[in-house]
């Protein structure tokens, strides 16, 4: 009977007991509960500076002249890398009619295509050659220089040549049938290079599609915003390393001597007439 009798007092113990071991328990679950925000707090504060500081990086790297054609000159050291630049450009649809370099030929029109090459003949520093390796092979000026061209000028020449193939009868009068042979292939020469130079650096633009209300047919909407070198950059460099080639002397073939610039060296049309085709502008 008087062990019946304390059955409760050890049932009251035990649970004091078990009440006193839940304790630190509940004291260790507490302390994590206080630390969990936290924790999340410092991970989010970690992850907002990231990206903050990931878009700042982005934003610098597109604002900053070491764009991605500076970039892509490391691979192929470039003169011209400090003038290098990108700007977002819009082009407009055309006005075929009055195009100011593809039309009828003009004196003005003549003007624009010598405004837009004037620059093309530029100097090339013997250093630039010597890292080349092209002193054998190069057209040395007086000074020690060498005779070069900025390829976007070769193109947009070859353009204008282009364009001469249509009007040959202006540019060319009285042309014989072997200046046309020569014109045609001049102005193959021309389609290659320029098919190459797009290839090159390919504008990546995506131009989209429009309804218009005088036909049935698609057509292409070219207000499509795109990013462009700066061509008052480029044309700017050239300009400060402009060299007048036509001056006496200035070129002077090691066999044929000075190079006669009122006759083109060979011919009216440019070219030379070997038959694998040499170009000589």
């Amino acid at each position: 009977m008087g062990f019946e009798k304390q059955l409760p007092h050890e049932r009251d113990d035990e649970a004091s007991v078990a009440l006193l071991t839940e304790e630190p328990v509940q004291d260790q679950r507490s302390s994590r509960s206080r630390i969990r925000p936290v924790v999340r707090g410092l991970l989010t504060l970690l992850a907002c500076l990231l990206y903050t500081a990931a878009i700042v990086a982005v934003c610098e790297w597109r604002n900053s002249s070491f764009s991605f054609a500076q970039r892509e000159s490391l691979v192929v050291p470039n003169l011209l890398k400090d003038s290098i630049r990108y700007v977002p450009l819009t082009y407009g649809d055309t006005d075929v009619m009055t195009h100011p370099l593809f039309g009828e030929p003009t004196e003005e029109l003549e003007n624009n295509w010598h405004e837009l090459l004037q620059y093309s003949d530029v100097r090339v520093p013997k250093e630039e050659m010597r890292r080349l390796g092209r002193e054998y092979q190069g057209v040395q000026f007086p000074d020690g220089d060498y005779y070069g061209m900025v390829t976007a000028h070769h193109d947009l020449h070859c353009l204008m040549r282009f364009h001469h193939h249509f009007y040959l009868d202006h540019y060319f009068p009285n042309i014989t049938e072997e200046e046309r042979v020569l014109e045609a292939r001049h102005s193959v020469h021309c389609l290659d290079r320029i098919k190459k130079s797009i290839m090159c650096l390919p504008d990546t633009t995506l131009t989209t599609m429009r309804w218009l209300d005088f036909t049935p047919l698609p057509s292409a909407n070219w207000s499509t915003p795109r990013s462009c070198m700066d061509w008052s950059l480029i044309d700017g460099w050239a300009k400060k390393n402009w060299v007048n080639v036509r001056a006496e002397n200035m070129m002077v073939h090691p066999t044929f001597g000075p190079v006669a610039h009122n006759t083109n060296g060979t011919n009216r049309i440019g070219v030379a007439s070997r038959p694998h085709g040499d170009h000589m502008r």
